[in-house]
């Protein structure tokens, strides 16, 4: 409808009607305490409550949109935390938690490495025990054909064709599990490499265990003669006793050696496991919280949504109400 100059009236505290003194431009009206609102349509501005009641529905609307704005960075913090499980997804996130979180990392990689170390010396270990025991064995069988080489009712003939012949067989058959005894190419009974060798079982160099075995061969041990005589078979079970007790000693060591490795590697274990429990403390993301926290801001991302349609259909509304 046409817009006119006039003048308004309002009412007063008292009830009567009386007459403004101002005569407002053309499309702009005025009322005085009738309501607390503003309203503004096609240029023509409507204060209701006072001249300040325009700022206060600005201010309050800024207030939702800095609230939803702060809502929507929330959840972009916190969505990749639970997307990939982390705490700390970017240095900024905290920067003293990530560094001491990584040196934990790298602390757990160095224990789950020495884990392997350990394993691999205990199989390399078990390895020479192994050939070790066969080598015991066949000097307990060689004992057993001395002796009955040195006892009077064997022939001499028997002594070399069918004692002999074993006893020499049974001689070159240590030999044979010497050279054959073998871990990723390395001879374990023979040679340097289980003369000296250490392994890591720790986060600095001077964890580590020393391994050191004697090489033996049938050679070392003193069984390469023969029990063709009597007096060649007395001699015979002499150094067989000598061989067997050597072979005792180098599995008796290696026997030790493995169960320090299995203590080593509990501790080793544990290790792995506390360290990760600290790890998990400093950057793992707590699943439950994040979650709540997002659950939390979707609320609160709705609630300003609201609020801001709200605000903005507030003029509408009224003008609406002041045109019925």
């Amino acid at each position: 409808m046409p817009w006119t100059d006039h003048r308004i009236s309002s009412p007063e505290p008292g009830g009567n009607l009386a007459e403004s003194s101002e005569v407002f431009p053309r499309k702009r009206v005025s009322w005085r305490t009738v309501h607390r609102s503003t309203l503004s349509v096609e240029g023509t501005e409507c204060l209701i409550g006072g001249p300040h009641a325009c700022d206060f529905d600005k201010q309050r609307s800024q207030c939702c949109v800095e609230l939803f704005e702060q809502q929507l960075e929330s959840g972009k913090r916190r969505n990749p935390q639970l997307a990939s499980g982390s705490r700390i997804v970017q240095a900024s996130d905290d920067a003293a938690g990530l560094a001491i979180g990584t040196q934990l990392q790298a602390a757990v990689a160095v224990y789950s490495q020495d884990e392997i170390n350990v394993q691999q010396g205990t199989s390399i270990l078990q390895t020479a025990d192994g050939a070790m025991a066969q080598m015991s064995n066949i000097l307990q069988r060689m004992m057993s054909l001395a002796t009955e080489a040195a006892s009077g009712q064997v022939t001499n003939t028997q002594r070399t064709q069918d004692i002999g012949t074993e006893y020499t067989q049974l001689s070159q058959q240590i030999d044979t599990i010497v050279s054959s005894t073998r871990y990723g190419g390395q001879s374990l009974l023979s040679g340097s490499f289980l003369s000296s060798i250490r392994f890591l079982v720790g986060t600095t160099s001077a964890d580590s265990i020393a391994v050191s075995l004697s090489s033996l061969n049938a050679s070392i041990l003193g069984v390469t003669g023969s029990v063709n005589t009597t007096s060649q078979a007395l001699a015979a079970i002499t150094q067989i006793n000598s061989a067997i007790n050597i072979v005792t000693q180098q599995r008796a060591q290696v026997g030790a050696y493995e169960s320090r490795f299995n203590f080593s590697l509990q501790d080793i274990q544990t290790n792995v496991q506390n360290t990760q429990a600290a790890t998990s403390v400093i950057m793992d993301a707590d699943v439950a919280q994040v979650k709540s926290a997002l659950s939390a801001n979707d609320v609160r991302t709705q609630a300003s949504v609201a609020a801001l349609t709200q605000a903005s259909q507030l003029p509408q509304e009224l003008l609406k109400l002041l045109q019925s």
